[in-house]
């Protein structure tokens, strides 16, 4: 009879059944999987906002590698369903490494292009103190209706990877800081600056002269 293939799932229950573990242990295995998956995202379900860091995604692989070692802790030496579990990870941590190198590449691309944005805008906001001699010293920023996650060309763009680091509240003002050696003081966007300037308006390029405005030492700011 030919031999029915099974998921990796299933292999590991298959070597728990022949070793004889009590049901208990299995369902507490299947419980404390489940518990690990659900876990993971625990923390952005109580944040302000649901914004997932892949970073903190992390303990749902941990789920494979459980099941795997259980699959390995057999006394039994060379089973079958030994043999696909290690096969399988060894394929998984191949892909996974290639796929990681080509997010890790585009993601470089996407800061250099961060960057050169946030010099553009410090450029605008030189020029325009050098002309009218008014020294901007705080800046405020906001996206325009539809914001664009990303930049051209770039890949494997979802919640908090590879997104623009100029749209993060935390890193927006620090990034032009950073890039340009300046001190701007963040600020709150004026809803009279908005409404008569921003309000309604969709960008898909940087154009400086609709999207920057300057009012009292400080620079107004739509984000494409």
């Amino acid at each position: 009879m030919a031999r029915v293939r099974r998921l990796p799932g299933v292999y590991a229950a298959g070597v728990l059944i022949r070793r004889r573990i009590p049901c208990s242990a299995v369902w507490l295995a299947i419980v404390f999987s489940l518990c690990i998956y659900a876990g993971s995202f625990i923390p952005h379900l109580v944040a302000a906002e649901f914004w997932v860091s892949h970073r903190t995604l992390i303990p749902l692989f941990a789920v494979f590698s459980f099941w795997i070692i259980a699959l390995f802790s057999s006394e039994a030496q060379c089973l079958p369903e030994q043999r696909i579990a290690a096969s399988l990870a060894v394929v998984f941590l191949f892909a996974n490494g290639l796929l990681m190198k080509d997010i890790f590449s585009n993601h470089l691309a996407m800061e250099e292009q961060d960057t050169a944005y946030a010099k553009a805008i410090n450029n605008y906001i030189a020029d325009y103190s050098e002309k009218n001699g008014d020294k901007i010293t705080h800046v405020a920023l906001a996206w325009d209706e539809q914001v664009t996650l990303s930049y051209d060309g770039i890949n494997y763009v979802s919640y908090d990877l590879n997104t623009r680091n100029i749209l993060r509240s935390w890193s927006n003002v620090p990034l032009i800081n950073y890039a340009n050696h300046t001190d701007y003081q963040k600020a709150d966007m004026d809803p009279d600056v908005w409404e008569e300037f921003f309000a309604g308006k969709n960008w898909d390029s940087f154009l400086p002269e609709e999207q920057i405005v300057f009012r009292n030492h400080t620079a107004y700011i739509a984000i494409y």
